[in-house]
């Protein structure tokens, strides 16, 4: 199970998907979730929109911004002409290093849309293949990719270990989290990871299509 669900991260991961930012723009005291929105029979990307309880969205190139109030997960619909709103939870994932307090660490959601109209019922379910979390670590003076990052599930039994593939490392997503993921590399201070996992249809279809990037300090 986990190779299949870590080949469906990569198979999303270089279809094309914009790079993360490097910061978490903040506007009075928000934080800032990116939300992908792709067309799911042919994946290419759509102009979407998406609104809120307390949260706001406004579109960027192939994506949209938008800014939540705290580090909890929010409901959404997003919208795309001549598809289906679908109604999405997102939230922000955190990362902390030693004593340090979470700090928001850049977040984006794949969300995908079926054609048609109106308002998601049951049997319409989107495709739901990244039931992984794609990190993207980094130097955090840099920026630069650190290849031989490694990362563990820390709330989980068994093989808890993550994916390194391709200068990113795939965990799984086994539930709406967060997930906690502990993100090493040699030379580096180990960063914790809180990783809330949008989930799809008011909770009732599927999780997944959520990534983040972590900046790892060095010793």
């Amino acid at each position: 199970m986990r190779s299949l669900l870590s080949s469906a991260a990569v198979m999303l991961a270089s279809c094309g998907m914009p790079t993360s930012n490097s910061t978490v723009q903040t506007a009075g005291g928000s934080m800032q979730v990116r939300l992908y929105v792709t067309d799911a029979a042919s994946a290419a990307a759509l102009p979407a929109s998406a609104s809120g309880n307390n949260v706001s969205c406004s579109p960027e190139a192939a994506e949209l911004l938008c800014l939540v109030p705290g580090l909890s997960r929010y409901p959404v619909d997003v919208s795309a002409a001549g598809h289906v709103t679908m109604p999405v939870w997102i939230g922000l994932a955190t990362a902390s290093s030693d004593d340090s307090p979470p700090s928001p660490i850049p977040t984006r959601v794949a969300v995908s849309l079926w054609t048609g109209s109106g308002r998601f019922t049951w049997d319409r379910c989107p495709p739901c293949a990244l039931t992984v979390i794609p990190i993207e670590v980094v130097d955090a003076s840099s920026r630069a990719a650190i290849a031989d990052a490694a990362a563990t599930l820390t709330n989980c039994t068994g093989d808890c270990a993550c994916r390194a593939d391709a200068g990113r490392v795939f965990c799984d997503a086994p539930g709406v989290g967060p997930e906690s993921i502990a993100v090493t590399a040699s030379g580096y201070r180990t960063s914790t990871v809180s990783v809330p996992v949008a989930s799809f249809g008011n909770q009732f279809c599927c999780w997944g299509g959520t990534s983040t990037t972590v900046p790892l300090s060095r010793h």
